[in-house]
């Protein structure tokens, strides 16, 4: 069990300087009954401010950690798992984020926990995936304080069997990890090259994550700058061959048109996403206020005001039940 001290002084920060005479990085100094502490940063405000928190926390009468050189709170923190880590973290971005940002967050989670197990999974791949969706759900949390009958026991094994954060706190084990995650995320869940954009949109959420945890004194930087990691590329043309053409896309919503009622509102639907470039939320409930001016003849140019759009995220991402909108209306059908 590792000994604790009230007894802390601290010095003024130190400047650290090359052969030069240029400053390089800034020192704060403190000592623990006796035995003086360092730690360095790039920057005199990440100096300042950590210095700040280390006084305050005395002030507090908080007791410092002789093993860690810290206050006994910021010692625990470090024993925190990366679940754990997880469940904080989307419980801080919850408040802040839209439906499809969770989602988003949840997905780019889920496959970076899956690199992150001490041992092989003891249940289905896909009942793990599940357990995590619904840890990074806080509706579902907050709406039932156990996770369903099954996946209760995946999500109690995730408790204690992913790594703990101070193995990030090596450069060459964090180094490995980080990779090992990049690697991941740039892979589809059975395994194949994923799309550019999905890879980097995991990565920034990955990112963001790591700096939390350099916020909240579980890290001391952040891993993935340890890593040089090759950004996939996102296509900038398309192949003609794979869209459809104008000849196509009329013989398309003639045959949609075809099935009734709901066919004729499906036809707007998909006429307003192939020749306006709308995407689906953009175009699920437009009203007639949005069409501002409408083309005289075919071939003319028309123009629509979007002002609001209707994404559907699933409602375990959002603050209440969906309320299930009905199918895609024709414009100026309301």
């Amino acid at each position: 069990m590792s000994l604790a001290t009230y007894s802390v002084r601290f010095q003024a920060v130190e400047k650290r300087r090359n052969g030069k005479g240029v400053v390089v990085a800034y020192r704060v100094l403190w000592t623990l009954d006796g035995k003086q502490w360092k730690k360095s940063f790039s920057a005199a405000a990440l100096a300042d401010s950590f210095r700040s928190e280390l006084m305050a926390a005395a002030r507090k009468g908080e007791a410092f950690d002789l093993d860690s050189g810290l206050p006994t709170s910021w010692s625990r923190l470090q024993a925190t798992t990366w679940y754990v880590l997880t469940l904080r973290y989307t419980d801080a971005k919850w408040s802040y984020a839209s439906p499809n940002h969770r989602r988003g967050i949840a997905e780019a989670l889920t496959d970076a926990t899956e690199t992150l197990l001490l041992r092989d999974c003891a249940f289905p791949r896909e009942d793990l995936r599940a357990a995590l969706r619904w840890s990074y759900s806080m509706r579902l949390r907050d709406r039932i304080d156990e996770p369903p009958t099954e996946l209760a026991n995946a999500v109690r094994w995730l408790a204690s069997n992913t790594y703990r954060m101070d193995a990030f706190s090596h450069r060459g084990t964090a180094a490995g990890l980080a990779r090992s995650v990049l690697s991941r995320i740039s892979q589809t869940k059975d395994g194949r090259l994923a799309a550019p954009n999905t890879a980097n949109r995991k990565r920034m959420v990955l990112h963001n994550i790591f700096e939390f945890a350099c916020e909240i004194g579980v890290l001391d930087e952040n891993p993935l700058n340890l890593v040089r990691w090759t950004k996939p590329r996102t296509l900038a043309t398309v192949d003609p061959s794979t869209v459809i053409n104008p000849q196509q896309a009329r013989r398309f919503l003639t045959a949609v048109e075809a099935h009734g009622e709901r066919g004729k509102r499906l036809k707007a639907f998909f006429a307003c996403m192939y020749y306006a470039a709308l995407r689906p939320e953009e175009v699920a409930d437009p009203r007639r206020f949005n069409l501002t001016h409408l083309p005289e003849q075919p071939g003319c140019w028309g123009e629509i005001r979007l002002t609001n759009s209707v994404p559907r995220s699933g409602s375990r991402w959002t603050e209440r039940e969906a309320t299930g909108a009905g199918p895609p209306q024709t414009p100026g059908a309301r």
